[in-house]
């Protein structure tokens, strides 16, 4: 009888936990996102990448953020997985070579799903980065999945392909 009361008790604790977390049953579902929001966030994220500012893309990458790049060019052909800590420190390390980035991106494609809950942006993109006297020019194309996160939408997930020439 006892354990039958500890599980009663664990259930109820449980479900307060769920309900204050929002997830629980009769929490309400959080908005659908909208091409607003999305063109918003991309505006935010174009910026950061420009400013090479990681302080600024941190909060726009979900800390379970995964990066696949397929790199070809200069130095042959190479598949890239990276995290978001990683992604950040290479604006971090841009930025203390200061580093100069001309970003370019094309139109977007945006594909919002059924429920309002992600969405896929495909996009391509030119960019030179300069470092001292090296040149590198890359041209781009990949898509990026967004989800609505604790502080608005944020990327999860992204893969592309770039290729590079000096």
């Amino acid at each position: 009888m006892e354990w039958m009361l500890r599980m009663r008790l664990w259930a109820l604790c449980l479900g307060s936990l769920l309900a204050l977390a929002g997830c629980g049953p009769g929490a309400a579902p959080p908005p659908a996102i909208t091409e607003v929001e999305v063109r918003d966030y991309l505006a935010r994220f174009e910026d950061a990448t420009r400013r090479m500012d990681a302080d600024a893309l941190a909060p726009l990458v979900a800390d379970w953020a995964r990066f696949r790049i397929e790199v070809s060019g200069v130095t042959g052909d190479d598949v890239l997985h990276v995290g978001r800590e990683e992604y950040l420190q290479s604006a971090r390390d841009l930025a203390r070579f200061r580093a100069r980035l001309t970003y370019r991106p094309g139109p977007p494609r945006i594909e919002i799903a059924p429920d309002g809950a992600s969405v896929r942006v495909w996009q391509d993109s030119r960019e030179t980065l300069r470092v001292g006297e090296l040149v590198l020019k890359s041209s781009s194309s990949g898509m990026s999945e967004l989800r609505r996160g604790p502080v608005g939408l944020q990327l999860v997930h992204a893969e592309g392909r770039t290729v590079l020439s000096l």
